[in-house]
């Protein structure tokens, strides 16, 4: 494997705003969506910088290149994009190696379509859940059953979409991770043999080898046939792993 490009984690408050000719991203450590896009970058194993965003205390840069004021933005030069799934699909279009969007356009379609779904029955919660609405429990539960209907996919195959690891594995991993954090608790008959373990027990050092995915909150590690995992970074090496840092 290449030697990693530079991987620089800086805060906002350290950042020389729009001095950079690096491609950028402007994160939230505790987001899940900026997640999303970490994990694509380290998976990538390509040259850029994460911009660590105060949620509480934003920049007012932030509001300047996204008029939406959150996070998280890639600026790559003279092009901005903000939502996490349009980032990570201009990322995966520059830099295709290795490809996570489908490279077919039926199956490409198809994961699209996956990943709306994902948006308005998982992710399209999370805000009930996060400012503790009284629909926070009802949501909680919402998220749980989707999450078990995902079992039996996954005891056929290795991943959400087929046999590869996907954009849709990326947009749902930051989920995954923060089942603890938002309470939602998973049912022992969510944890088949093969394919997705939800909210399973500890992750050890032979699983590394295991050629099913594993998801495990607790031990906040993905376990796939391509490798060990160590989410929130998605990446390979140690020595890359440690340059970013997450919270729930």
């Amino acid at each position: 494997m290449n030697a990693p490009g530079v991987r620089k984690v800086v805060r906002d408050a350290d950042y020389s705003w729009g001095t950079s000719a690096m491609m950028n991203l402007y994160s939230g450590t505790t987001c899940p969506y900026s997640h999303r896009c970490r994990i694509v970058l380290y998976e990538k194993q390509m040259d850029f910088q994460v911009i660590d965003v105060d949620l509480y205390n934003k920049p007012e840069d932030i509001a300047v290149i996204n008029p939406y004021n959150r996070v998280p933005v890639l600026v790559d030069r003279d092009l901005v994009l903000y939502e996490s799934n349009i980032i990570n699909e201009y990322i995966d279009e520059r830099f295709p190696h290795p490809q996570l969007m489908p490279p077919d356009p039926q199956t490409r379609a198809r994961a699209r379509q996956l990943l709306f779904t994902m948006e308005a029955e998982l992710f399209g919660h999370i805000e009930a859940i996060d400012k503790n609405q009284k629909t926070a429990d009802k949501s909680r539960a919402h998220i749980r059953d989707r999450l078990v209907e995902l079992t039996p996919v996954l005891t056929k195959q290795k991943f959400l979409l087929n046999d590869d690891f996907s954009m849709l594995d990326v947009a749902i991993a930051p989920l995954l991770w923060r089942l603890d954090h938002y309470g939602i608790e998973m049912p022992k008959t969510a944890a088949p043999a093969g394919g997705v373990v939800l909210a399973t027990g500890p992750v050890t050092a032979t699983d590394d080898a295991i050629h099913q995915t594993v998801f495990d909150t607790r031990h906040s590690r993905v376990v796939c046939g391509r490798g060990l995992y160590s989410l929130p970074f998605c990446c390979r090496r140690p020595d890359v792993t440690r340059a970013a840092g997450v919270r729930a």
